[in-house]
């Protein structure tokens, strides 16, 4: 068996837990933003107007694989919405109304 120093343990510990953590894989899995910065798939939830402060464009050039809008909520969050969907452009244009 091969044998882990204390710091690489420690590490590999601290990872797992991190991972196993109901807040970190419920929110992975309720928005759909993985750890490398990218959605992967369309979040189902309707956001209100007034619960997004933000928004930011994702398209399928970059290393992601969908296109999206990844919508800045107010408590910190990023959701995962399809670009296409009438609510998530009405939201993205009244925030580039605002500017």
């Amino acid at each position: 068996m091969a044998q882990i120093s204390a710091p690489a343990l420690s590490l590999l510990m601290l990872l797992t837990a991190g991972l196993l953590s109901p807040k970190a894989s419920s929110l992975h899995n309720f928005f759909f933003f993985s750890i490398s910065g990218c959605c992967t798939r369309y979040s189902s939830t309707i956001l209100s107007a007034e619960a997004v402060k933000g928004f930011s464009i994702q398209d399928s050039f970059s290393n992601c694989n969908i296109n999206a809008v990844i919508l800045h909520t107010k408590n910190g969050r990023h959701v995962c919405a399809n670009p296409h969907v009438r609510w998530v452009r009405q939201i993205v244009r009244n925030l580039g109304l605002q500017k």
